[in-house]
C-alpha cells in the first residue's frame, strides 16, 4: 500500500499544488474585477430571480452589464456557486476554480493516453501547473474556465472511444463558449482517419452535432421556465431564444470596440500584451515604522517560458508528422491549431486569453518534445527546464494571484514594456 502511495507522489504532488494555487485565497479581490462585471453581475441577477438577467434589450446599472453575448452555463455554475457559499466574490469563483484544477487533471490523462507514457503526462501536467494564464483564468468569474474543462473532457472521451459522453460534454463546453464550436473539426478529422466505413462516418455526426445541440438547448431551460418577450412584441419564449441566438452572433461579427489590453493572435505566441484586469494601491506599516507603499495587480502573463517552448514544441511534432504520421502528434498539433487559427480570422477585438485552450496544448506538446530531448541528451536538460518553470512561476505568482509589493518590485516584471 505504501509503495503505491509512494508511486503515485508526483501526480499526488503536481495535483495538490495546482487545486492550492487556484484556490488560495480565492475571495481576493471582493469587488468584480475586469468582464466579471458583466458575468459574476449577471449571474448575481440570475440568483436573485431578476429576470432581465436572460434579456438583451434592458439598460443595465452604471459600470455592470446585463452579460446575454455567451450563452449561459458559465453563469449557472456562479449561481450554484453562490448558494452553497453565499453571494460573495468565493461563491462567484469556486467552480470556475475547480473546473481549472480539474482541467490540469485532464491535461495529464489526455497526455498519457496520447503518449502512453506516465512520465510524459506527469511533465505536461506539470508545465500547465506551471502556467500563468491557466493559472488566472481558473481564478476569475468568466466563462473560460468552463469552456476548457468541458473541451478536454470532451477530448478525452473522444480519445478513450466514448461517442455519448463525448457529444454530451461538447454541448457543456458550447454551452459554455460557442468558441468550443472549433473543436468540432479536429474531432471529425480525426475520426475520418480513424474510421473509414461511410456508416460509422455518418453515426459519428449525430454524436458530434445533434447530442451537443440537445445539450445547449437544455443549458436555456431556467430561461423557458420564464417569461421574456422584447418589448412591443408578443413573441413566445422560443421565439425570444432565436432572437437571442441571433443578437449574439451579431454582437460577436460586428464588435468594433477596442481596448488598450487587446491582442493579436501573433502577439499571443510570444506573450506580449497580457490583460491587466486588476489593480489595488494599499498603504501597510512596515517593522521599520515607514509607510511603504504596496500594490497589487493580477495579469493574464504567461509563464514566459512556456509559450516560447510551447511553439517549438509545436513545431517539432509538425516537423516530425513530415516524415511519418503518428496520430498522437497529429492530434495534439490539430487541438492546438484548431483554437488558434480560426482566431486570426475573427472580426471582433480579441485578447491573450482566447489563447487558454491552445495554451492546455503547449503543455502537452512541450512534454512529449522533453521526453524526445531526455532521449539525445539525458535527464539534465528536462531538469534544468522544468525547474526554470518553477522559478519563473514563484517569480511572477504576484502578478497572477494579487499579491501585495512593492511598485519596484512590480516593475522588475515588466520584462517587455508591452507588458504594463
Amino acid at each position: 500500500m505504501l509503495k503505491k502511495l509512494l508511486n503515485l507522489l508526483p501526480e499526488t504532488l503536481v495535483f495538490l499544488f495546482a487545486l492550492l494555487t487556484r484556490l488560495l485565497n480565492l475571495g481576493y479581490p471582493k469587488n468584480q474585477m475586469f468582464d466579471e462585471v458583466y458575468h459574476a453581475f449577471t449571474a448575481q441577477q440570475m440568483f436573485k430571480g431578476n429576470p432581465a438577467a436572460w434579456e438583451w434589450w434592458n439598460p443595465s446599472p452604471p459600470g455592470f452589464a446585463y452579460e446575454w453575448t455567451h450563452p449561459p452555463l458559465a453563469k449557472e455554475f456562479m449561481v450554484l456557486g453562490m448558494y452553497i457559499f453565499g453571494d460573495n466574490s468565493f461563491g462567484w469563483r469556486f467552480f470556475s476554480a475547480l473546473l481549472g484544477f480539474g482541467s490540469i487533471v485532464l491535461i495529464y490523462l489526455i497526455s498519457l493516453h496520447l503518449s502512453r507514457k506516465r512520465e510524459v503526462a506527469i511533465i505536461a501536467a506539470f508545465v500547465a501547473s506551471m502556467d500563468g494564464l491557466l493559472l488566472v483564468m481558473s481564478r476569475i468569474a468568466m466563462n473560460d474556465s468552463y469552456f476548457l474543462f468541458f473541451l478536454l473532457l470532451t477530448i478525452y472521451m473522444f480519445l478513450k472511444d466514448k461517442k455519448i459522453l463525448m457529444g454530451i460534454f461538447l454541448g457543456l463546453s458550447i454551452a459554455s463558449k460557442w468558441t468550443a464550436i472549433f473543436a468540432i473539426f479536429p474531432l471529425l478529422i480525426l475520426f475520418i482517419l480513424k474510421e473509414k466505413k461511410i456508416y460509422e462516418r455518418l453515426k459519428f455526426l449525430f454524436f458530434l452535432l445533434i447530442i451537443p445541440a440537445s445539450i445547449y438547448l437544455g443549458s436555456y431551460i431556467p430561461f423557458f421556465l420564464g417569461h421574456h418577450a422584447p418589448p412591443q412584441t408578443n413573441y413566445s419564449n422560443l421565439q425570444t431564444f432565436v432572437e437571442l441566438q441571433k443578437q449574439m452572433w451579431w454582437y460577436h461579427t460586428n464588435l468594433r470596440a477596442t481596448h488598450p489590453y487587446q491582442s493579436t493572435p501573433i502577439q499571443w505566441i510570444f506573450n506580449i500584451r497580457p490583460v491587466w484586469l486588476f489593480v489595488d494601491y494599499k498603504q501597510n506599516l512596515r517593522s521599520d515604522d515607514l509607510k511603504q507603499n504596496l500594490v497589487s495587480n493580477i495579469y493574464t502573463l504567461d509563464n514566459p517560458l512556456i509559450p516560447i517552448l510551447g511553439i517549438i514544441s509545436i513545431i517539432f511534432l509538425f516537423y516530425k508528422l513530415n516524415y511519418k504520421i503518428n496520430y498522437s502528434y497529429l492530434s495534439v498539433v490539430l487541438f492546438y491549431l484548431s483554437f488558434f487559427i480560426f482566431w486570426i480570422f475573427s472580426p471582433r477585438i480579441m485578447f491573450n486569453y482566447h489563447y487558454l485552450a491552445s495554451t492546455a496544448f503547449l503543455s502537452v506538446a512541450i512534454a512529449i518534445f522533453l521526453s524526445e530531448i531526455k532521449k539525445i541528451y539525458g535527464k539534465a536538460p528536462v531538469v534544468v527546464c522544468l525547474l526554470l518553470m518553477g522559478i519563473l512561476f514563484a517569480y511572477f505568482y504576484p502578478l497572477w494571484v494579487g499579491t501585495s509589493i512593492t511598485p519596484a518590485n512590480l516593475n522588475s516584471h515588466f520584462w517587455l514594456t508591452s507588458w504594463k
